[in-house]
Formats: C-alpha cells, sequence, structure tokens
C-alpha cells in the first residue's frame, strides 16, 4: 500500500496505545487498518518538555515534527517518515507513520547506510537538532536503512546545544561556536544529485515551511546554515 499524507491525516485507528517508552505517558501508538502511526498530542507537550532555552515554548513541539517531514522532502532525503497534523479525540497534534526499526548502535548504521547517516546529519545541522540521540533515530535492519524520528528539539534559536551523535566531538564544538568549516564535508558526501538540488532551493521555497508553522526567525538561521556548508 502506497500512503497518501491525505490518507495518513484522516484515517481513524481502531485502536491505540500508550507508547511505553514514553515518560509523559501520552504518545499513542495507533493501529489502523492498513497501518500503525505514532500520534503526539498537544495537550500532552507540557510534561514532555525539556528546559532548553534555544528552544522557542511558544512554537509547538507537533510543528516542529511535520516540519522536520516537509524539509525531509525538500531536500530529497526520504529519512523522515511521512508525518502530518491531525486530530484525535481531545487533541490536536502530529501524527507520523510508523516503521520498522530499533535505535541500534550508530556503528551498524553508518556500516550500512553510510549515505542515509550522511543525510541525517547534514539534515540535522541545517536544522539545528539539539536531541540526535540514540533513541531518535531507527535502523531497519531487513532495509539496511536509517530512519530519522523525533523532532521536536529541532529548529534551535542559536547553535549552542546543537547535537548529533552521529558527529564527532570536536565537530560538533565547531558548530555550537558558529564554525561551520568542519562540517562542510559532510555536505561534500552526499550524492551530486542531492547537493545541486539542495543548492537549487529557494529562499522563498524554504522559508514557505517555517513561516507557515511560526518559525520564520529559526527559518532564518537555518537558511543561513544551509548557506555556509553549501558554500564551496
Amino acid at each position: 500500500m502506497k500512503l497518501t499524507k491525505k490518507r495518513l491525516k484522516t484515517s481513524t485507528p481502531s485502536s491505540a496505545e500508550k507508547v511505553k517508552n514514553d515518560t509523559a505517558n501520552t504518545v499513542l501508538l495507533e493501529h489502523h487498518k492498513e497501518f500503525d502511526s505514532i500520534f503526539k498530542p498537544l495537550s500532552g507537550e507540557g510534561e514532555r518538555i525539556r528546559g532548553i532555552e534555544v528552544i522557542n515554548p511558544e512554537v509547538k513541539y507537533y510543528k516542529r515534527e511535520v516540519l522536520a517531514y516537509e524539509l525531509d522532502c525538500l531536500f530529497g532525503f526520504k529519512i523522515v517518515p511521512i508525518t502530518v497534523i491531525a486530530k484525535s479525540p481531545g487533541s490536536i497534534g502530529s501524527r507520523q507513520l510508523w516503521v520498522d526499526g530499533k535505535g541500534d548502535s550508530k556503528f551498524t548504521a553508518k556500516r550500512n547506510d553510510p549515505e542515509g547517516v550522511v543525510k541525517m546529519i547534514v539534515f540535522d545541522i541545517i536544522c539545528g537538532n539539539t536531541d540526535r540521540h540514540r533513541e531518535n533515530y531507527l535502523y531497519d535492519s531487513d532495509s539496511k536503512k536509517v530512519w530519522a524520528i523525533d523532532h521536536g528539539l529541532c529548529f534551535s534559536l542559536n547553535n549552542s546545544e546543537f547535537f548529533c551523535t552521529f558527529v564527532p566531538y570536536k565537530i560538533q564544538d565547531d558548530i555550537r561556536n558558529g564554525n561551520m568549516k568542519s562540517s562542510k564535508q559532510y555536505f561534500k558526501k552526499l550524492p551530486v544529485c542531492l547537493q545541486n538540488r539542495i543548492r537549487a532551493i529557494t529562499k522563498e521555497q524554504f522559508m514557505f515551511h517555517f513561516s507557515k508553522h511560526g518559525l520564520k526567525n529559526e527559518g532564518d538561521l537555518a537558511w543561513a546554515r544551509m548557506q555556509e556548508i553549501i558554500a564551496a
């Protein structure tokens, strides 16, 4: 079955259960007739918010989840599962297609899907991710594919708390201090077709997605980061 965004948005789950490892006890694993999904409700965000000063609390997590998927589509990476804004009884939130995989060793992921890992690193640098730890990516050993998930703490207001477990500490420190020179190597490792695709993105195209989710300032910063890493 080829799932569309409309189908994911409008489908009514036949049942749902709380995700066991969610500390706030609000995230739902939804079971639909032909697929499963993860629903993250706005109503549970107050309990889940971690005190990171560079994340604007006025812009809700579920919108960041959807924006991450939209940018993944814009870049042509195909590493973020389909994610939409949807309604569940009692709350609006983000609904993401459930994908197979587990938070495997980063060495396993790098060995078996090196291109996917490079895409994730470039994505995290541009998007100012503060939270790419082992539980926020999945590795599907059957398809040998990496998936990027949990983007509620993306799109920071500055680089000071950037974190991606796949990036060496020295380069992470450079990024946190605003020095993007050493991170350009990851962009150059992307397939040339993706490099060209990203270089062809206009600021108007890029900012459209940020503005509609109320993240214009964060979008300006993400655009600046992107321009730095794609510069020759």
